[in-house]
């Protein structure tokens, strides 16, 4: 029994971590919502506009926060939309991507709202703040005139 190994050492063994720690932190990202021009005019409001943009963790989570600025899906269904146009709204999909910076159709939304087809747009931040961006020329006459008529065109 002289040659056994004991069952406990004095050596004291450190932890070496193979890679680095995953954040618990998600990574914040921004999700579109573009209005469908359904029943032939838009909504817009404090918190809705032509496009919405929100920055959340998730797709659910920008559906949840969409809803509560007062998006609404299933629109055609529920009544609330005219059938031949379809939904007003349509949910972000969970296999969608977000966008690191506030975009519209894979574009910089400064950059999409000044050009041919832009639309006034409002960004939903996730620290509770806004922006409202509208197209700093009347390139289509469309989108602004249908806001002339709300003051849209006078916010900044």
């Amino acid at each position: 029994m002289k040659n056994e190994k004991p069952l406990y050492s004095n050596v004291v063994h450190s932890f070496v971590p193979t890679s680095e720690p995953k954040s618990t932190k998600k990574e914040l990202l921004f999700w579109s919502f573009r209005q469908n021009n359904s029943g032939g005019n838009f909504v817009s409001d404090d918190n809705l506009d032509i496009v919405v943009i929100v920055e959340e963790t998730s797709p659910k989570a920008a559906n949840k926060k969409a809803l509560s600025l007062g998006i609404y899906f299933d629109g055609v269904r529920d009544g609330n939309d005219c059938s031949c146009c379809g939904d007003r709204w349509y949910r972000v999909s969970n296999d969608e991507e977000g966008d690191k910076e506030p975009c519209v159709y894979d574009r910089p939304v400064f950059e999409y709202v000044n050009g041919d087809f832009g639309c006034p747009v409002v960004v939903h931040y996730y620290d509770g703040s806004k922006q409202y961006v509208k197209p700093l020329k009347r390139k289509n006459f469309l989108c602004m005139s249908l806001h002339s008529s709300t003051n849209q065109t006078e916010r900044t």
